[in-house]
């Protein structure tokens, strides 16, 4: 089982350095954006050798800028940019190119880092095709075998039923991110390598349990599996769910409240009990 590393979505906008944009590293069950943790030393020094080279070579005064220097910019195409953060020359995709009368900046992903930056095009230059030899070392991955479902609500029946839809309700896109935050371990088992996007079965480690986020998903009826179809799930939505998520916090918040009785009654001089309601 393939181990990798989920990235996580960025923090408060406002605390966020000026030449980041944040973007959402969990956009969907269809779309998350991570990369494969390393487990062979000799993979990642090739990945530092290559941060390394790239540094040296873009901050040589000796080498001729205006070869270096692109002569036109095009969305999509991978470039090497300056990361004012990390004070360091990264491969980098360009997303989209903002032109105003003063200057042209570029919004580009890091493809080996996974964050989104924009950056004058005065720091952008041509990529040599030595240093396009490793893969880029973040994905987009996507998960297998599920499609998602939708909330259908009748009002003349007074009856909610699932259906299938061509696009994830942002609730599954939430459970998803709560699921990556609580747990530990993050796995995966490669279905298919696409081009532009990498399916996977994922596997998560919560509070000591493995689970098929596949499944999960499935199972509290945010999707269904594309084999079946959806006919072969109960179309009624789950009120009241039981899932390992809803169990984690639970447990989480009985420990926080047991601490907080010990502590007071320990602050009063009192034996702790428990209280039947």
């Amino acid at each position: 089982m393939l181990k990798i590393s989920i990235l996580k979505t960025a923090g408060d906008r406002h605390q966020l350095p000026c030449d980041s944009v944040q973007r959402k590293q969990v956009e969907s069950p269809s779309c998350l954006w991570g990369r494969v943790v390393c487990s062979n030393e000799e993979t990642m020094e090739h990945y530092i050798n290559l941060q390394a080279q790239m540094n040296l070579f873009y901050h040589d005064l000796t080498q001729d800028l205006q070869r270096l220097k692109p002569k036109s910019l095009e969305e999509g195409q991978v470039y090497v940019v300056f990361w004012a953060v990390k004070r360091s020359w990264c491969r980098a995709v360009v997303e989209s190119i903002i032109t105003d009368p003063s200057c042209c900046r570029v919004i580009c992903f890091l493809v080996d880092h996974g964050e989104m930056i924009v950056v004058s095009s005065d720091k952008i230059r041509v990529s040599v095709q030595k240093f396009l030899q490793l893969p880029f070392w973040v994905r987009k991955f996507h998960l297998a075998r599920i499609k998602p479902t939708t909330l259908r609500v009748s009002l003349f029946v007074e009856k909610a039923e699932l259906e299938p839809s061509s696009q994830w309700d942002c609730s599954a896109t939430l459970y998803l991110h709560n699921l990556l935050q609580a747990s530990t371990q993050t796995e995966a088992v490669i279905h298919d390598l696409e081009s532009e996007s990498t399916a996977i079965e994922l596997y998560l480690t919560i509070s000591n349990i493995k689970i098929c986020v596949n499944d999960d998903l499935v199972a509290n009826r945010f999707a269904y599996y594309s084999s079946s179809g959806l006919e072969a799930c109960d179309r009624f939505p789950l009120m009241m769910s039981s899932n390992i998520l809803t169990q984690t916090i639970s447990k989480s918040f009985d420990h926080h409240t047991e601490q907080n009785l010990h502590s007071s009654s320990q602050h009063r001089g009192m034996t702790p009990a428990l209280l039947s309601l």
